[in-house]
């Protein structure tokens, strides 16, 4: 994904944060609604969403899973 200046972004975060509010299974559907009034905002939000998934499935800001340690046996 390129770089984004912060026009593009002021234009696709309100997007992305809507589509993140959603439960998982609803976000694909809300991007196909947008792909059909803003096709560029709905390919930028897909690609912020598939970076997403993949840095979760990651565990990247997991503390846990980066410094190895399970918070809920600590206690």
């Amino acid at each position: 994904m390129s770089a984004m200046d912060s026009r593009r972004w002021l234009r696709v975060s309100g997007h992305l944060d809507r589509v993140l509010d959603l439960p998982h299974q609803a976000r694909d559907a809300c991007v196909a609604a947008l792909r059909q009034e803003d096709p560029e905002a709905a390919a930028e939000v897909a690609a912020l969403l598939e970076e997403h998934r993949r840095l979760t499935a990651e565990g990247f800001l997991d503390a846990r899973r980066r410094y190895g340690e399970d918070r809920s046996s600590a206690r």
